[in-house]
């Protein structure tokens, strides 16, 4: 065989290559779950834990609903120091984000 023939064949095999890999969806683009999705295998996941492990679960879900309720007493405590025209502004923003947490969740 000579070098072109060689040539040839490895393009020939690479070309075979990629056909399969097209055909078998491997270009295709992952579809990233949607929220709802993700919760409901969240909850899946949560009903496969044991007793003891619900227990653990449920203290890591309470230690960050305290660290999120610790973050809004802060903001809270600076809105004092803000003027009007800005706690009108961190207004608007905290109703976006919870008009946008509730769209995630519906």
């Amino acid at each position: 065989m000579t070098n072109e023939e060689k040539i040839l064949s490895m393009l020939e095999k690479i070309q075979s290559d990629i056909e399969t890999l097209k055909n078998s969806g491997v270009s295709e683009e992952v579809r990233k779950p949607t929220p709802q999705e993700q919760l409901a295998a969240i909850e899946g996941l949560a009903d496969m834990l044991t007793d003891e492990e619900k227990i653990e679960f449920g203290k890591y879900m309470d230690e960050e609903e305290n660290k999120q309720n610790r973050q809004h007493k802060f903001i809270n405590a600076l809105a004092n120091f803000l003027t009007a025209e800005e706690k009108e502004e961190l207004g608007r923003y905290q109703t976006t984000e919870d008009e946008r947490k509730a769209a995630l969740y519906a």
